[in-house]
């Protein structure tokens, strides 16, 4: 769905300009989406870019201490509470266990 691209597209920095915000508002109304839908799509793909930056972090098995504030920083604008960053990182840990 091209909504659910442009959403990835303008969150994937890990925050929306307001350029971003125009055209993101433009698709909503144009495809009939409600602000309950909008909000709820807006969640998954903040969840899913900070696990894609979690993963990108421990590619290596482990977590420098730059990744780590990259990660913090990335989380308060994303607005991940950190029980959720700590089922993610667990998760993410947990499979790059598995593929050694």
């Amino acid at each position: 769905m091209a909504y659910v691209q442009a959403l990835k597209q303008a969150w994937a920095d890990g925050s929306i300009s307001k350029d971003e915000e125009t055209l993101i508002a433009t698709l909503r109304k144009s495809f009939g989406i409600s602000e309950q839908e909008h909000a709820g799509l807006e969640q998954e793909i903040q969840v899913e870019t900070y696990l894609e930056a979690i993963m990108g972090a421990w590619k290596d098995g482990s977590i420098s201490a730059s990744d780590f504030e990259r990660l913090d920083t990335l989380r308060e604008k994303l607005k991940i509470s950190a029980e959720e960053h700590l089922r993610l990182e667990r998760q993410v840990r947990q499979d790059i266990l598995r593929q050694k």
